[in-house]
């Protein structure tokens, strides 16, 4: 399950997997409808203790283990994430929701098939010319039922709204998943935090990376 904040004291969560659905254990149930495309939003009152609750629109496609990223008062951007119910198949597909008229728009594809990536909201270029961006980092890309085989991923990709495109962007030190991120500097830096990094599963990477100083031309 992923979430997001849209506007002041409201929660847009999104997919997931259902129940008692366990993709890595040995009692997981192989099949794809234990991912939902449902969503819900989480409206919080001014005093942040009354909390009610709102059917939200239907995912266009059924993903659990995706990023769901706010890039605009009135947009937010759903990219990758695993949807065959298992955590075996991850997509490369990306959709930007209209917030105001709740509609999704196919986005470009990444480069590579990602879920249990991070993602964050970057600001690149200078004053009138700058544009927000969104850095898709690490995960997996596809891999069987026991955790030991899952391959992590070390690049990143970077996407650019202004032509819809996904690039390719300097790769992290060594291939993590379930990573955190944290925009900081004025939003031109990611930090990059924590993650699964070993063969181990429960193991923590240490790495902190930070991407800025992105080197590619914004037409």
């Amino acid at each position: 399950m992923l979430s997001l904040w849209l506007i002041a004291h409201q929660l847009h969560v999104s997919g997931g997997f259902l129940g008692d659905n366990k993709p890595w254990g040995s009692s997981a149930v192989l099949k794809a409808d234990l991912i939902t495309d449902t969503t819900e939003y989480v409206h919080l009152d001014d005093s942040l203790t009354n909390v009610t609750l709102e059917e939200g629109p239907m995912l266009p496609m059924k993903v659990a283990s995706h990023c769901f990223v706010k890039i605009s008062e009135a947009a937010a951007l759903l990219v990758g994430g695993s949807i065959d119910g298992i955590g075996r198949t991850a997509s490369v597909s990306s959709f930007v929701f209209n917030t105001k008229e709740v509609t999704w728009t196919q986005g470009a594809d990444l480069k590579q098939s990602r879920s249990d990536h991070a993602c964050g909201v970057l600001k690149v270029g200078q004053h009138q010319q700058s544009q927000i961006v969104v850095v898709a980092v690490g995960g997996k890309s596809s891999s069987g039922l026991d955790s030991q085989l899952v391959a992590k991923l070390d690049s990143a990709e970077i996407w650019i709204e202004s032509s819809n495109v996904w690039i390719e962007s300097q790769p992290l030190p060594e291939g993590v998943r379930t990573a955190g991120t944290l925009t900081w500097n004025t939003m031109s830096s990611l930090l990059v935090i924590g993650g699964t990094s070993s063969t181990k599963r429960k193991s923590l990477s240490l790495t902190l990376t930070i991407l800025t100083n992105l080197c590619y031309s914004l037409h």
